[in-house]
């Protein structure tokens, strides 16, 4: 299931390196993705990713590691993967064997073991995101969209760190915080390294402590333990029932049910797949036709999701901070919302 022609590519763009790498012969299962892998070394990828406004999303392979193989049979031959890549990342593929992909594991200090690795390239060139071992599609799509919900390349603040490993006991894979200290160590290494500023990257770690210092630490409207007296709370009760009901009647548009088509065909001209990120976790992928209005995608919501109905929610891009109801009678192509991802999250 190859990537459209031409992904990953600058528009009007001419000749571009080729990802140069064992044959695939070598591979039990050969990588799936080629137009859309993108081609050169990591600093082109790197200055690709800046110059499209995308993340750089790198799969770093082992040819005598089977977890490799499971990605390129399962994983990367995805078709909601594929569109999660196509729209927000340049993806970036090579083996262990290639001289880029050397240069990658020497940079970041990757050791073989540790491969095959997932990573998300801000663009700093820090390692925001990292896993070690197989994925599937399904949790791979979850963590990505969760990526991209909390961080934006718009944003002031700092991008947010993880790290994921293989446990150790044989279970599942434990997903971690960097701790702070790590985090800097990386960052100060990897600054050196890059020749980035350190300055610049302790700012934006101490831009972002400060703005989670001045989030507010929970209610002090209570007693001295923190808890509200019963009238307090009762009313508080009351208040946030009265307001639920009231965002229920303006949170959907008018008519909205009346907008939603049977779901077209796969290969059905003139048509995109939207994928959804519900409010309850669930992860939906869903074709339109590409003159469907916005307001369809609420009916699709309320029909998955029964509490939406009445209690109010909100649908937006992860990568733009449009609130999809203030453009409800648009249709999904005058908004530009092809092959794209759609968080849904509770008022």
């Amino acid at each position: 299931f190859p990537l459209p022609m031409g992904h990953g590519f600058p528009r009007g763009a001419g000749a571009t390196p080729r990802a140069v790498d064992v044959d695939d012969s070598e591979w039990m299962f050969p990588p799936p993705i080629k137009k859309g892998n993108c081609g050169g070394d990591l600093s082109y990828a790197k200055q690709r990713a800046k110059e499209e406004r995308k993340w750089l999303l790198v799969n770093l392979q082992a040819l005598d590691n089977f977890q490799s193989h499971q990605l390129n049979r399962d994983t990367w031959s995805d078709e909601t993967i594929q569109a999660l890549l196509e729209s927000s990342f340049i993806f970036w593929q090579r083996s262990s064997a290639s001289e880029a992909g050397r240069q990658y594991l020497n940079l970041y200090r990757v050791a073989p073991e540790d491969l095959p690795e997932i990573a998300i390239i801000g663009p700093t060139g820090i390692k925001l995101f990292s896993h070690s071992g197989f994925l599937p599609p399904a949790e791979l799509s979850g963590m990505v969209l969760e990526f991209l919900e909390q961080n934006s390349l718009d944003s002031k603040d700092a991008p947010k760190m993880r790290q994921r490993k293989r446990s150790t006991s044989g279970g599942e894979d434990l997903a971690l915080p960097v701790p702070s200290s790590t985090a800097s160590a990386q960052r100060t290494d990897l600054a050196d390294e890059l020749g980035l500023s350190a300055e610049d990257l302790e700012l934006e770690r101490a831009l972002q402590m400060s703005m989670a210092a001045a989030e507010p630490l929970g209610d002090e409207r209570g007693d001295a333990e923190g808890s509200p007296t019963p009238d307090l709370a009762q009313s508080e009760e009351e208040q946030a029932l009265s307001s639920e009901k009231g965002a229920a009647a303006t949170h959907l548009p008018p008519g909205f049910k009346d907008t939603l088509r049977n779901e077209p065909e796969k290969g059905v001209p003139n048509t995109t797949r939207l994928q959804l990120r519900l409010a309850d976790g669930r992860t939906l992928v869903r074709r339109f036709f590409l003159d469907d209005k916005i307001a369809a995608i609420y009916a699709v919501v309320c029909a998955e999701v029964e509490e939406a109905s009445s209690r109010a929610f909100t649908l937006q891009p992860p990568m733009n901070s449009l609130e999809l109801l203030s453009v409800a009678d648009s249709t999904l192509e005058d908004c530009d919302l092809t092959n794209s991802k759609i968080i849904m999250r509770w008022v």
